[in-house]
């Protein structure tokens, strides 16, 4: 689709690829004669392929006529016509079996023919979305429909058609299931946050973000290009999705996505967009980066304070108020305060995230977003009936404490240390266009700066080759501007 020389939206259809033995389809191995056997090519005991022998055998009414197979008001009077050229009776005086008493050569009147179909349907589930072959992908049929078939009947021929006057099976907004819930092994509900955008129920209902600031609180609102996915600030993983002891959220995942390669699965799942946030919170945030929260800040007390006057959505109608299935949300504004007890849950569940990972430290920015009370667990939403989880809860709401808090952050710079050639090579991670100098002691107390770097990609690194002959010692580096 073009508009002038700008392209507005493309589609890359898939196939069709399969290959079949129309031969081998067509064939019936019956060692009989009848209609069923007319592509047969086993031989009797004359060497004569009994296909031959049937379209022969039906021809002169050795086998009854049906109908089904050969629906032709004449095949009466050619039946009798045949027969006296084959020399087993008299013709009827029918013009038509006249001509083939009277003839010596004639074809045989039944010609059997057999239609071979393949049907391919393409749909696409996000209607924003669909430039690759995987996003048209579906599992199972069209409406219960074949995809693929053989018919010897040459009239009343049934092949599947597009259901133009439906929606496509594989179109799956929040609240509509209607592939997935014959699928087997993977999660039927309709109103799963770990993979569907809540309240997104159709193209229209999309709330992109316009004029906004380089702040970066709308981050939440991008499209990130995969079916009905806005990037991910929630926590949970659709990945890990456990039910009745067995995992079944990549087979959910790939089902809903088209995209039937586990290892690319993967690597797009939605919990992926972790690494994306924590590269656009960077590049967006123009505010001096030695302001910045440290994500690794182990004091409650200054998270408390971080969190003090950020903008949090609650939804503040009751079940019975009318919340139905397509009908607008309704949300109170409120602002955090760092004296609530529900700041207070939150700054708790980050201190027991950050503990509970290895090294006790978040390695990057959008780590801070597999903790749930930030978003899908919010003390600030009412979570209490499924009424309010289906109808009345916004992607928006629930990443709206997320969406504020990442901008505010930065990550640390983490060091390693590896023996080469027999030299010590350090490596740090750290922002690119920024100073860290790189700092050494011996006891942890004292330290002595012994450079200045500059990363790229996020590392830099240098050997220090007076530590190989001197006592333990240990390095950081410090943020310099």
């Amino acid at each position: 689709m073009l508009d002038g020389n700008n392209v507005i939206d493309y589609v890359q259809f898939a196939g069709p690829e399969s290959s079949r033995n129309l031969n081998a389809e067509f064939q019936n191995t019956n060692a009989t004669d009848g209609y069923g056997s007319m592509w047969s090519t086993t031989l009797n005991l004359a060497g004569v392929p009994w296909g031959i022998l049937s379209q022969i055998d039906v021809s002169d009414g050795n086998v009854p006529l049906d109908t089904t197979y050969w629906n032709d008001g004449a095949a009466p009077d050619e039946i009798s016509g045949f027969r006296d050229f084959m020399g087993y009776g008299t013709a009827n005086g029918s013009s038509t079996a006249q001509f083939y008493k009277t003839n010596y050569i004639v074809q045989v009147p039944y010609s059997p023919k057999v239609t071979a179909y393949e049907y391919i349907s393409w749909q696409a589930n996000d209607p924003l979305v669909h430039y690759l072959a995987s996003d048209l992908n579906f599992q199972g049929t069209e409406h219960g429909g074949p995809t693929t078939g053989i018919s010897v009947t040459t009239r009343n021929l049934l092949l599947p058609k597009p259901s133009f006057n439906l929606m496509n099976d594989r179109y799956q907004p929040w609240g509509r299931n209607s592939q997935m819930a014959r699928i087997a092994n993977v999660d039927h509900n309709p109103a799963n946050l770990a993979f569907k955008d809540p309240l997104v129920r159709g193209s229209d209902y999309w709330n992109f973000p316009m004029n906004e600031s380089s702040f970066g609180d709308w981050l939440g609102q991008i499209h990130r290009g995969t079916p009905w996915q806005t990037i991910y600030l929630k926590a949970s993983d659709i990945l890990g999705e456990i039910q009745n002891g067995a995992n079944i959220g990549t087979n959910t995942w790939m089902n809903w996505t088209g995209d039937f390669d586990p290892t690319d699965t993967a690597a797009m799942a939605p919990v992926r967009d972790r690494h994306v946030v924590s590269m656009l919170a960077a590049l967006l945030n123009t505010n001096d980066l030695r302001s910045l929260f440290s994500v690794n800040n182990s004091n409650p007390n200054a998270w408390l304070v971080l969190l003090d006057g950020l903008t949090v959505l609650t939804n503040d109608l009751p079940d019975s108020s009318g919340l139905r299935f397509g009908a607008p949300p309704q949300f109170g504004t409120l602002v955090m305060s760092s004296n609530s007890p529900q700041a207070l849950v939150i700054a708790s569940a980050i201190q027991s995230a950050r503990a509970s990972r290895p090294g006790q430290f978040f390695s990057d920015v959008g780590d801070i977003l597999a903790i749930p009370q930030l978003t899908e667990q919010s003390p600030f939403l009412n979570l209490s009936s499924s009424i309010q989880l289906t109808n009345g809860i916004s992607d928006e709401a629930y990443e709206m404490i997320p969406s504020q808090l990442l901008p505010l952050l930065r990550a640390d710079s983490i060091g390693s240390i590896v023996s080469l050639n027999g030299q010590m090579l350090v490596q740090f991670t750290g922002y690119d266009g920024h100073a860290y100098a790189v700092q050494v002691s011996s006891d942890l107390i004292n330290w002595t700066s012994i450079n200045t770097n500059y990363p790229v990609n996020g590392i830099f690194s240098f050997t220090n080759s007076a530590a190989a002959n001197t006592s333990p010692q240990f390095y950081r580096s410090i943020l310099l501007q």
